[in-house]
């Protein structure tokens, strides 16, 4: 048997996946360093949707005097399923005329919520002779919830009072004695206390 059993198999997945993830990483920055970051001001910075929900988003980007006449910028997402925007085809087409100040250009669209989930949206800045990507932007995250119904109130006083009935009779069928033994060493409430909210939530954490 292996002495590393069964800590093992998490230095065997390790030494599988950290090259790959090394990698993935810096295809990643390339490919980001080819198209040119946009640094790019949302205005929430974070958005919270519920479902089928639409909120409107304000932004401020600079521009360069060369990308007006020869670019359109396109709101892009991570998941239209999760969250869109809308209409789903919202372009911007940079006209001298339009855009007085291109220092400062800003402007606002819609994002819709569809699904419980996370999306991530960008600005593209796209040459629209070749439509090659010229720059993307920071992400604006989304984060689109369910809609809070009587039901759900319902839900959570209900399992508040079915736990304090459960507490309470947990209270009167305890034994002073087996009370009194186990708080002189309390081995056994300690290890469940520091499994329950230690080890149990560091777990989760690393798996999800």
């Amino acid at each position: 048997m292996c002495p590393l059993w069964p800590f093992h198999v998490f230095f065997i997945y390790g030494s599988l996946l950290v090259p790959l993830w090394m990698l993935s990483s810096s295809v990643v920055a390339s490919v980001t360093d080819r198209m040119g970051s946009w640094a790019v001001n949302f205005d929430p910075v974070e958005l919270l949707l519920t479902m089928d929900s639409t909120s409107t988003v304000k932004f401020s980007a600079p521009l360069r005097a060369q990308e007006i006449d020869i670019g359109v910028v396109r709101i892009t997402t991570s998941d239209e399923n999760v969250a869109n925007p809308y209409p789903a085809d919202k372009t911007y087409i940079l006209k001298t005329e339009s855009i007085p100040d291109f220092d400062s250009w800003s402007s606002a669209f819609n994002v819709t919520g569809n699904i419980l989930g996370y999306a991530e949206v960008h600005l593209q800045l796209i040459n629209d002779s070749d439509k090659t990507i010229l720059k993307n932007s920071n992400p604006l995250k989304v984060k689109v919830v369910r809609n809070q119904r009587v039901v759900d109130h319902l839900f959570t006083y209900s399992v508040a009072v079915l736990v304090s009935v459960i507490y309470i009779s947990f209270g009167c069928a305890l034994d002073w004695s087996v009370f009194k033994t186990t708080f002189r060493r309390p081995v056994g409430p300690i290890i469940g206390f520091c499994c329950q909210f230690i080890f149990m939530p560091l777990v989760s954490f690393l798996f999800s």
